[in-house]
């Protein structure tokens, strides 16, 4: 209910709420899909997008299991799980491929790694289209 109030109050002021349902913890294959459909009925009271991230890591654990998205508690994510849930917003906030972005050699990460990254961010917002809406 409260998440549903925020939305409506924050559409009063021409914003568009994007839900933001977490990644799962290490190890809950079913979290990341259980929490998404949550904000789905959130945004199908009150329209909204939903920023399929849960979903996303689960394809990329699923896919690759041995990358660490996780930082060592299993629960907040590391600096990859922080650059995959940082391309699946920027996606969903621009409109523009997060696949398209070029390689930043700033990030620690490896090349084939942000790429694959990209890959699965943009492949999961296909599938799972944030904003099913046109208002």
């Amino acid at each position: 209910d409260a998440a549903e109030i925020l939305i409506d109050k924050a559409k009063t002021y021409q914003i568009t709420p994007i839900l933001f349902p977490e990644h799962p913890q290490r190890g809950n294959s079913e979290e990341g899909k259980r929490v998404h459909e949550i904000h789905m009925g959130i945004a199908d009271v009150q329209k909204s997008c939903v920023a399929p991230i849960g979903l996303t890591w689960d394809k990329v654990i699923l896919t690759e299991p041995q990358l660490a998205l996780h930082s060592s508690d299993g629960n907040h994510a590391s600096l990859l799980g922080k650059l995959l849930t940082a391309y699946v917003f920027y996606e969903v906030i621009t409109g523009e491929s997060a696949d398209s972005l070029p390689f930043i050699e700033e990030i620690a990460v490896a090349e084939s790694t942000q790429q694959f990254l990209k890959q699965f961010a943009s492949e999961t917002i296909q599938a799972y289209p944030p904003c099913a809406f046109d208002s």
